[in-house]
């Protein structure tokens, strides 16, 4: 009787200690499964930022390209500017010299 009683006692340990160990393997399985996903959402998050980046700078490369245009254009209408000012001041020059000479 002792001896099956022992038995019992011991069946019972190596079921609690299985039932244990398989909550452990159960616990460690949702952890690993968590970390996966996380991981996983982390990588769309970096794959996203990524994208966002990549378009945020073909924006700014398009914004610097329609500066630069801009830019050319008003240099361009700059340079025409000081071509008519410097025109009307010759012929203002001209006009001063005419004067002079009639007052003379």
């Amino acid at each position: 009787g002792d001896q099956i009683s022992a038995l019992q006692k011991e069946v019972s340990r190596l079921n609690h200690d299985l039932e244990t160990a398989s909550r452990l393997y159960d616990t460690r399985g949702k952890t690993v499964q968590h970390i996966q996903q996380q991981a996983e959402a982390r990588g769309t998050e970096f794959a996203d930022n990524m994208q966002h980046m990549a378009d945020e700078l073909v924006r700014l490369r398009r914004a610097l390209e329609e500066a630069q245009e801009t830019l050319a254009t008003q240099q361009a209408y700059s340079r025409t500017k000081e071509r008519e000012l410097a025109a009307a001041r010759d012929q203002a020059e001209g006009l001063q010299a005419s004067i002079e000479r009639l007052q003379d």
